[in-house]
Protein backbone atom coordinates (compact mmCIF):
# COMPACT_ATOMS: atom_id res chain seq x y z
CA UNK A 1 0.00 0.00 0.00
CA UNK A 2 0.79 3.48 -0.43
CA UNK A 3 -0.16 6.28 0.58
CA UNK A 4 0.55 10.53 -0.35
CA UNK A 5 -0.84 13.50 1.30
CA UNK A 6 -2.44 16.19 -0.87
CA UNK A 7 -0.99 18.99 -1.55
CA UNK A 8 -2.30 21.98 -3.69
CA UNK A 9 0.43 22.08 -6.11
CA UNK A 10 0.28 18.31 -6.97
CA UNK A 11 3.93 17.80 -6.07
CA UNK A 12 3.68 14.66 -3.63
CA UNK A 13 5.96 13.22 -1.50
CA UNK A 14 5.46 9.73 0.10
CA UNK A 15 4.20 10.33 3.30
CA UNK A 16 6.48 7.24 5.88
CA UNK A 17 6.93 8.83 9.44
CA UNK A 18 7.30 6.94 11.88
CA UNK A 19 6.01 8.78 13.99
CA UNK A 20 2.45 8.90 12.42
CA UNK A 21 0.97 5.38 13.81
CA UNK A 22 -2.23 4.92 11.94
CA UNK A 23 0.03 5.68 8.54
CA UNK A 24 2.52 3.29 9.69
CA UNK A 25 0.02 1.02 10.16
CA UNK A 26 -0.77 0.90 6.52
CA UNK A 27 2.71 0.87 5.24
CA UNK A 28 4.28 -2.31 4.61
CA UNK A 29 6.48 -3.18 7.74
CA UNK A 30 9.12 -4.91 5.31
CA UNK A 31 9.13 -2.12 3.27
CA UNK A 32 12.59 -0.58 2.51
CA UNK A 33 11.73 1.96 -0.52
CA UNK A 34 13.20 5.20 -0.71
CA UNK A 35 10.95 8.06 -0.44
CA UNK A 36 9.42 8.85 -3.61
CA UNK A 37 8.86 11.93 -4.65
CA UNK A 38 7.34 14.02 -7.98
CA UNK A 39 3.51 14.68 -9.22
CA UNK A 40 1.42 11.25 -8.00
CA UNK A 41 1.40 10.82 -11.90
CA UNK A 42 4.95 10.60 -12.55
CA UNK A 43 5.27 8.25 -9.02
CA UNK A 44 2.70 5.82 -10.15
CA UNK A 45 3.90 5.56 -13.68
CA UNK A 46 7.70 5.81 -12.49
CA UNK A 47 7.81 4.48 -9.22
CA UNK A 48 5.19 2.60 -7.82
CA UNK A 49 5.47 -1.44 -7.57
CA UNK A 50 1.89 -1.31 -5.83
CA UNK A 51 -1.30 -1.32 -7.75
CA UNK A 52 -2.61 0.38 -4.50
CA UNK A 53 -2.92 3.99 -4.13
CA UNK A 54 -4.46 6.17 -1.10
CA UNK A 55 -4.29 10.19 -1.53
CA UNK A 56 -5.85 12.00 1.32
CA UNK A 57 -5.84 15.32 2.71
CA UNK A 58 -8.41 17.70 4.05
CA UNK A 59 -10.81 19.39 2.36
CA UNK A 60 -10.02 21.45 -0.53
CA UNK A 61 -6.48 19.93 -1.52
CA UNK A 62 -7.13 18.74 -4.87
CA UNK A 63 -8.07 15.12 -4.27
CA UNK A 64 -11.00 14.45 -6.16
CA UNK A 65 -9.24 17.22 -9.13
CA UNK A 66 -5.90 15.10 -8.97
CA UNK A 67 -7.93 11.75 -9.38
CA UNK A 68 -10.41 13.59 -12.50
CA UNK A 69 -7.13 14.52 -14.23
CA UNK A 70 -5.46 11.41 -13.85
CA UNK A 71 -8.53 9.54 -14.99
CA UNK A 72 -8.44 12.20 -18.17
CA UNK A 73 -5.05 11.72 -18.62
CA UNK A 74 -5.72 7.63 -18.37
CA UNK A 75 -8.24 8.01 -21.18
CA UNK A 76 -6.37 9.98 -23.55
CA UNK A 77 -3.36 6.84 -23.12
CA UNK A 78 -6.39 4.51 -23.84
CA UNK A 79 -7.77 6.59 -26.71
CA UNK A 80 -4.59 6.19 -28.16
CA UNK A 81 -3.78 2.45 -26.76
CA UNK A 82 -6.70 0.45 -26.65
CA UNK A 83 -4.31 -2.18 -24.97
CA UNK A 84 -3.79 0.07 -22.40
CA UNK A 85 -6.35 0.19 -18.81
CA UNK A 86 -9.41 1.61 -19.19
CA UNK A 87 -10.34 4.38 -16.38
CA UNK A 88 -12.95 4.75 -14.46
CA UNK A 89 -13.85 7.32 -11.56
CA UNK A 90 -15.78 6.52 -9.00
CA UNK A 91 -17.42 9.39 -6.88
CA UNK A 92 -18.90 7.44 -4.00
CA UNK A 93 -20.74 10.41 -2.67
CA UNK A 94 -23.09 10.05 -5.45
CA UNK A 95 -23.60 6.29 -4.95
CA UNK A 96 -26.96 6.47 -2.82
CA UNK A 97 -28.90 3.64 -3.52
CA UNK A 98 -28.57 0.40 -1.96
CA UNK A 99 -29.12 -1.31 -4.70
CA UNK A 100 -26.40 -0.04 -7.40
CA UNK A 101 -23.18 -1.07 -6.40
CA UNK A 102 -19.64 -0.36 -7.72
CA UNK A 103 -20.00 -3.12 -9.88
CA UNK A 104 -23.08 -1.94 -11.14
CA UNK A 105 -21.57 1.61 -11.59
CA UNK A 106 -18.88 0.79 -13.42
CA UNK A 107 -20.91 -1.05 -15.94
CA UNK A 108 -23.06 1.33 -16.53
CA UNK A 109 -19.94 4.06 -16.79
CA UNK A 110 -18.76 1.47 -19.55
CA UNK A 111 -21.64 1.08 -21.15
CA UNK A 112 -20.72 -3.04 -20.78
CA UNK A 113 -22.72 -5.84 -19.10
CA UNK A 114 -21.64 -7.13 -16.26
CA UNK A 115 -19.61 -10.33 -18.00
CA UNK A 116 -17.79 -7.77 -19.94
CA UNK A 117 -16.94 -5.97 -16.76
CA UNK A 118 -15.87 -8.85 -14.82
CA UNK A 119 -13.54 -10.26 -17.50
CA UNK A 120 -12.07 -6.41 -17.72
CA UNK A 121 -11.28 -6.67 -13.97
CA UNK A 122 -9.88 -10.08 -14.27
CA UNK A 123 -7.68 -9.85 -16.28
CA UNK A 124 -6.48 -6.11 -14.89
CA UNK A 125 -7.77 -3.85 -17.32
CA UNK A 126 -9.15 -1.32 -15.30
CA UNK A 127 -7.66 1.56 -13.44
CA UNK A 128 -9.87 2.71 -10.84
CA UNK A 129 -10.28 5.66 -9.76
CA UNK A 130 -12.22 5.54 -6.24
CA UNK A 131 -13.12 9.30 -5.11
CA UNK A 132 -14.37 10.24 -1.55
CA UNK A 133 -14.22 7.48 1.13
CA UNK A 134 -15.25 9.97 3.63
CA UNK A 135 -18.58 11.16 1.03
CA UNK A 136 -20.33 7.58 1.50
CA UNK A 137 -23.75 8.77 2.22
CA UNK A 138 -24.36 8.14 5.92
CA UNK A 139 -27.48 6.61 7.09
CA UNK A 140 -29.09 5.32 10.07
CA UNK A 141 -26.93 2.23 11.27
CA UNK A 142 -24.17 2.75 8.33
CA UNK A 143 -25.39 0.23 5.70
CA UNK A 144 -25.30 1.85 3.02
CA UNK A 145 -21.35 3.14 4.16
CA UNK A 146 -20.35 -0.51 5.37
CA UNK A 147 -22.06 -2.14 2.15
CA UNK A 148 -19.33 0.10 0.20
CA UNK A 149 -16.68 -0.37 2.52
CA UNK A 150 -17.02 -4.52 1.72
CA UNK A 151 -17.24 -3.67 -2.18
CA UNK A 152 -13.91 -1.50 -1.97
CA UNK A 153 -12.52 -4.32 -0.31
CA UNK A 154 -13.82 -7.30 -2.31
CA UNK A 155 -12.46 -5.11 -5.50
CA UNK A 156 -8.91 -5.17 -3.82
CA UNK A 157 -8.92 -8.74 -2.52
CA UNK A 158 -10.46 -10.04 -5.72
CA UNK A 159 -8.84 -8.06 -8.73
CA UNK A 160 -5.41 -7.55 -7.17
CA UNK A 161 -3.83 -7.18 -10.80
CA UNK A 162 -5.85 -3.65 -11.59
CA UNK A 163 -4.77 -0.21 -10.45
CA UNK A 164 -6.90 1.29 -7.38
CA UNK A 165 -6.27 4.94 -6.19
CA UNK A 166 -8.38 6.15 -3.36
CA UNK A 167 -9.05 9.70 -2.06
CA UNK A 168 -9.77 9.99 1.54
CA UNK A 169 -9.46 12.74 4.18
CA UNK A 170 -7.05 11.83 7.35
CA UNK A 171 -8.36 9.53 9.61
CA UNK A 172 -10.39 7.35 7.52
CA UNK A 173 -7.28 5.46 6.41
CA UNK A 174 -7.53 2.45 8.90
CA UNK A 175 -10.17 1.20 6.89
CA UNK A 176 -7.80 -0.38 4.79
CA UNK A 177 -5.53 -2.24 7.19
CA UNK A 178 -4.26 -5.74 5.83
CA UNK A 179 -6.07 -5.18 2.22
Amino acid sequence: RFIIEADYDNSNEENNDEDNKDEEDLLDSDSQNPRRIGTIDEIRKNFLQENRMMIWGEAGTGKSTTLEYLAYMDAIDWKNDNKKPIPVLIPLGILTSMNEGVLGYIAHKLSADDATVQKLLDSGKLNLFIDGINEIPRDNGYHLQNLRMKEIKSLLEQYPDNQYIISNRPGETAEFKGV
